[in-house]
């Protein structure tokens, strides 16, 4: 609870048809993912970091949408500004559990990095939505990588963890 005793909502995702009431996820290098559909008034906003992407936050957003009367085919996303593949070290684990989340080797998203690989984890939820039925030319994707331009974004791993976030807020108007 606040300290005004209210309760508090903590999730990786919401999404609501009411006007008026913002939907805000806070980031720190994670993918911050915005989605619209106009047609049905329904908006949702999604924390992707790797283990909700891999979780498939993507398909159980959508789904949440469409049960509003959102269809894929209407929803136009905003992907923001997040660690980006330049930066993003993970481990195999990672990586098979990608290739898990797409049903194919997913070569083109990482790369080995030494012990590691470099993750391009906004274009995995990319090719997701994609899957999902979201039009390529419905995605946008804008910003930049967190950690190299962490004097524009906030980054939790170029801070080494010093406690911080960026809010990310989508709303219907009336």
């Amino acid at each position: 609870p606040l300290n005004d005793g209210a309760p508090r909502l903590l999730a990786d995702g919401f999404v609501t048809k009411e006007k008026k009431v913002p939907l805000a996820i806070f980031t720190a290098d994670c993918v911050p993912v915005l989605l619209e559909d106009a047609k049905a008034g329904v908006v949702a906003a999604l924390h992707c970091g790797w283990r909700s992407t891999v979780s498939d936050i993507e398909k159980n957003g959508i789904e949440a949408m469409q049960t509003l009367g959102a269809s894929p085919k209407e929803i136009r996303v905003s992907i923001g500004p997040s660690i980006r593949r330049c930066c993003f070290e993970v481990g195999r684990e990672v990586v098979g559990a990608v290739n898990a989340l797409l049903k194919r080797e997913a070569t083109e998203l990482y790369e080995p990095c030494g012990e590691k690989y470099l993750l391009d984890l906004t274009g995995v939820i990319t090719a997701r939505l994609l899957q999902l039925g979201i039009k390529k030319e419905h995605i946008e994707v804008i910003g930049g990588c967190t950690m190299c331009q962490s004097e524009r974004y906030w980054s939790h791993r170029a801070t080494r963890g010093i406690r911080g976030s960026m809010a990310s807020v989508i709303c219907m108007e009336e």
